[in-house]
């Protein structure tokens, strides 16, 4: 695996200190949805991300994982998270799993999909 795909660009404005849960996020071409999560795993950085509508207060689809090196900016006064994909590509990402998101195995297909390991 590997672990450039799990790091936040220098560029890309992140802290440590920062909370994005709740930023938007904005692919290449438009709006994509939000963070529901933004956290590290063994040192390896993803958002997971809400795509569809909600319903309840739930998103009604399957959160995806967006690992941290797709990250190009972060505007935090308008709380928006710029991601150096276009949104179809998120879009047909391995849905986001709490019970397969912390293998190795998920997260290397993860990676592919985006063309970041190959």
């Amino acid at each position: 695996m590997s672990q450039n795909a799990w790091s936040y660009p220098p560029h890309a404005g992140y802290r440590d200190d920062l909370d994005l849960t709740g930023y938007a996020v904005v692919a290449t071409d438009g709006d994509v949805g939000r963070v529901e999560h933004a956290g590290a795993t063994d040192g390896e950085h993803a958002l997971v991300v809400s795509t569809g509508p909600r319903l309840l207060g739930k998103p009604m689809l399957l959160p995806l994982m967006v690992p941290a090196a797709l990250v190009s900016r972060i505007d935090v006064d308008q709380q928006r998270v710029f991601v150096d994909r276009p949104a179809q590509q998120i879009d047909d990402s391995p849905p986001y799993d709490t019970y397969t998101e912390e293998t190795p195995a998920y997260r290397d297909e993860v990676a592919r999909h985006y063309g970041l390991i190959t």
